[in-house]
């Protein structure tokens, strides 16, 4: 997309047009060690936490065999 611009508010959005840039590059980096140190935790905790153990119910089982 373009469109025309005064030239005197070309400087300015050459300036915001580069701001534009570096923030989606930190943010490129950002998600990258994110997702780095996500995967980090992940697998460490995956070590720890093989399995999980299934919390017992205290509930008595419903009693099917009689009917009212």
């Amino acid at each position: 997309m373009s469109r025309r611009i005064p030239p005197e508010k070309a400087p300015a959005l050459a300036k915001a047009i580069e701001g534009r840039k570096k923030f989606e590059q930190l943010a490129g980096q950002f998600v990258e060690a994110t997702v780095a140190m996500t995967r980090a935790d992940a697998s460490t905790d995956s070590k720890k936490n093989g399995t999980k153990s299934r919390r017992r119910s205290n509930r008595k089982p419903l009693d099917m065999s009689s009917s009212s």
